[in-house]
């Protein structure tokens, strides 16, 4: 059957050719690169460049036109079958043909919304989003309390700090302070030891404490910033699908405790500058009156976007201006200088939130530079967005091909004095190779006080990570496959389903009357011979000692597939997570041999000094009924149940000693493990968290399609009805005479009607891996002794946790169960 596809792009119709064949493919992920999200995509396809099409494309290939299609960008489009809506996503312009010096078609690319997650974030870092709400003033950061704070409480916890170490190894004994001296031991420290005196050998400082913020609290801020929202990532719009092993999964931030609260000078302009014109000059008379200063507000224009930052943005990054027959390429460049009567400071000139000029007391200068030449040193040399100083005294950064990021500019200022600070910039125009004088320039003026303190602020101590890099991380480890719908509230509704979910909410149908059997191909569903889970190379001491004794990294997963004695052949199916995996160490209590309730990070090499972790993820528990000992500046006091990183998530956020029944209970009310293979817990030292790694949880099912002999790759061919069509989804399931199929990718060639398809026949019991069944379970002989934990995915897709204490059913299962472990109760 043959359809009439429409294509709309930015609501208007384009003119198609009737010859042309449009091709629309949709795919789960692909089983050679699982790195990739995917999302519907066409084959390239082409358009004639009629009088309409050439409007909607503004006539593309007339660089000379300024505000133009910009081709780097996606534009937004819909696809519509027989007049009914099928999909919407993104056009990309590939390219134009040209004959005989006019335009004769366009080469157009169809993408679904997923990429409207790379349109909207683009390059943008974690720590250019507004994380003010969650700075902490000095007035509050009382570092002791900080690390005994709750967090099992209502609405979660935004920022938590934890114990670890940058400086040194840590011991506990409570009566004996010089211990680790008498052992002939460097570099550690007793945190235990509590005394009105102090001494560098025990008691926890400031510095030994870590920072995090969860997940949740990241995901609100990126919510906050695009129009965006992920449903069912953390919580979900229903309240039935709230994951809050993903919601208090937290990011380490890179700089833990108390740091310098910086004074940031404001930057935002109350209205956007006045326009102020170039004179020519002798040698292009004719481009008067068209190269602008500061800003016109339509080639530059100059955003206030708060209280401490501005958005300088243009049209592109590089403007062809055309007059009098003649062209000339315009670019564009920050300067600036600063006077000041502080008699100390730093001032920083940041692009996009990363700092491209720090310069001091000793870089004042009275005024910016008015004649420069073309022997001047910042002259343009290189299309990088690079920093250059002048023969004078103020300085520059260029703006340019800053790859389709708007620059966002900002100033910040750190001093220890009550002063005044002026800064006076300004954004000009250049010409290749020469400059353009500007005759006015933006005056900023801004007080600072010595009463400002210490706090904490969490933007500045967030490590260095893309957004886009950040929700792909999440993706990957709890394999959550996203799918984009445009949303009236939202603009963009990304619902997130881990990938059994996502294919257990999929429809199943019987094509087998539509399919073409007499010409399909079978083959291996892979060429893998071993997986391997990777995560970033050891740098702390306790993931390089881990790999030393275990000659493999903690949480990460390597096993080669073998078949009796014969090997496998193939390559390894490899997947790389750009994070560490750090062990934590439960401390022994040297003054009577029992273990004490205190686990810390060490973020130390093997000679005590300090590394930077970069993206880091924990969990964290309350140490409930131990203490450490703290050094608040005066004595070293004793704090109760402190904050602990743990490897896994505990439904109530707590550890106990485990000297009752029900705090045994409490223990085992563990949910996800954060590792994928299987790993010891270091704070129980036993297996009980063994099952809970990713793979067995949220990569098991995928895996047995990948690996399972009895299943087949397939090839086929089918000409669909519309009312199947219209509704196909990469989650449904698909039935061929008595032959069960996964979908791995479709194509439709709208021309022609026809579609293949790439599945993956499967076994009876990798497709029950994603389907809903009320489980039996035989619960314990008797559950006054012994307690039974087991956990599973319900039918909303979320991870959960069952005790059974004697036989029942757990209703609505997807797949199997994933954990069940007893343990006896005391």
């Amino acid at each position: 059957m043959k359809y009439q596809l429409e294509i709309f792009v930015e609501g208007q119709r384009l003119d198609v050719f009737d010859y042309e064949s449009v091709t629309i493919k949709q795919s789960v992920k692909d089983l050679k690169n699982i790195d990739k999200i995917f999302t519907p995509f066409s084959q390239s396809f082409t358009v004639p460049a009629s009088k309409s099409n050439n409007k909607v494309l503004k006539h593309y290939y007339n660089s000379s036109i300024i505000g133009g299609f910009d081709a780097r960008k996606y534009a937004s489009a819909e696809l519509k079958i027989n007049g009914e809506y099928f999909e919407d996503g993104n056009i990309a312009l590939e390219s134009v043909k040209m004959r005989d010096g006019y335009a004769e078609s366009y080469t157009l690319r169809f993408y679904g919304r997923l990429t409207e997650l790379s349109k909207q974030i683009g390059e943008d870092y974690l720590h250019q989003l507004d994380f003010t709400s969650y700075d902490i003033p000095s007035a509050d950061l009382d570092m002791a309390n900080r690390l005994t704070a709750p967090l099992n409480v209502s609405g979660g916890v935004d920022v938590a700090f934890f114990l670890s170490s940058k400086n040194n190894r840590f011991i506990y004994h409570g009566t004996q302070s010089n211990y680790a001296e008498t052992e002939g031991w460097q570099n550690v420290k007793n945190v235990a030891y509590v005394n009105s005196t102090r001494a560098n050998a025990y008691g926890i400082v400031d510095e030994d404490v870590s920072g995090s913020i969860r997940v949740k609290s990241i995901i609100e801020q990126i919510e906050e910033k695009y129009p965006i929202k992920f449903d069912g990532l953390t919580d979900s719009i229903s309240g039935l699908s709230d994951k809050s092993y993903i919601s208090d999964y937290r990011l380490v931030l890179n700089k833990a405790s108390r740091t310098k609260e910086d004074e940031v000078i404001i930057t935002s302009v109350d209205t956007i500058p006045n326009t102020t014109l170039s004179n020519s000059s002798a040698e292009y008379p004719e481009f008067a009156g068209l190269i602008y200063e500061v800003s016109d507000n339509q080639n530059i224009r100059v955003t206030a976007l708060g209280t401490s930052q501005h958005k300088v943005s243009t049209e592109l990054d590089t403007i062809y201006r055309r007059a009098a027959g003649r062209s000339i390429e315009q670019r564009y460049q920050l300067r600036y200088r600063v006077s000041s009567n502080a008699s100390n400071y730093k001032l920083r000139a940041l692009i996009n939130g990363e700092t491209l000029i720090e310069t001091g007391k000793e870089s004042e200068s009275s005024s910016l530079d008015s004649n420069p030449t073309e022997t001047d040193p910042t002259v343009i040399s290189g299309n990088d967005m690079r920093q250059y100083s002048s023969a004078g005294n103020d300085k520059r950064i260029n703006l340019w091909n800053n790859y389709g990021v708007e620059p966002v500019i900002n100033f910040e200022i750190e001093t220890n004095e009550s002063a005044n600070f002026t800064i006076e910039y300004r954004v000009v125009q250049l010409r290749r190779n020469h400059f353009v004088e500007g005759y006015s320039s933006q005056t900023i003026t801004q007080s600072t006080s010595s009463t400002g303190g210490d706090g904490y602020s969490v933007g500045k101590n967030m490590p260095k990570i893309k957004v886009k890099e950040f929700i792909t991380t999440l993706f990957k480890q709890f394999n959550i496959v996203a799918t984009v719908k445009k949303d009236d509230t939202y603009g963009n509704l990304v619902e997130c389903k881990h990938y059994d979910h996502f294919i257990n909410s999929g429809n199943e149908f019987d094509i087998t009357e539509y399919t073409d059997i007499s010409d399909s191909t079978i083959k291996p569903t892979t060429n893998y011979n071993s997986i391997e889970f990777k995560v970033n190379k050891p740098k702390s001491a306790m993931e390089v000692a881990f790999d030393r004794v275990n000659n493999r990294q903690y949480g990460a997963l390597s096993y080669e597939l073998n078949e009796g004695e014969d090997n496998i052949k193939g390559v390894p199916f490899e997947f790389k997570l750009k994070t560490h995996k750090v062990p934590y160490e439960r401390l022994d209590d040297l003054s009577d041999g029992s273990l004490s309730g205190v686990q810390y990070a060490q973020f130390t090499d093997l000679d005590s000094q300090n590394v930077d972790m970069g993206v880091t993820f924990t969990y964290l528990a309350e140490s409930v009924g131990d203490s450490v000992s703290y050094d608040n500046g005066t004595s070293v006091q004793q704090v109760y149940n402190p904050i602990s990183p743990v490897s896994y998530y505990s439904i109530y956020e707590k550890i106990y000693p485990g000297n009752s029944s029900s705090e045994v209970k409490l223990n085992q009310s563990v949910l996800v493990g954060d590792f994928f293979g299987q790993e010891t817990d270091e704070y129980f030292r036993d297996s009980r968290t063994s099952n809970l790694g990713h793979i067995n949880l949220f990569w098991q099912s995928y895996l047995n399609l990948l690996f399972d002999s009895r299943n087949r790759k397939v090839t086929v061919k089918s000409y669909l009805p519309q009312r199947i069509i219209r509704t196909l989804n990469p989650s449904d399931k698909v039935i061929i005479g008595d032959k069960k199929h996964i979908i791995e990718s479709f194509s439709t060639n709208f021309s022609t009607g026809l579609t293949r398809f790439e599945l993956i026949q499967v076994s009876d019991f990798v497709y029950n891996q994603f389907k809903t069944s009320d489980i039996s379970v035989l619960g314990v002989d008797d559950d006054s002794v012994t307690y039974r934990s087991i956990v599973f995915m319900n039918e909303n897709g979320v991870m959960k946790q069952n005790e059974s204490g004697s036989l029942e059913t757990l209703p609505t299962v997807i797949g199997e169960i994933k954990s069940d472990n007893e343990y006896p109760l005391p």
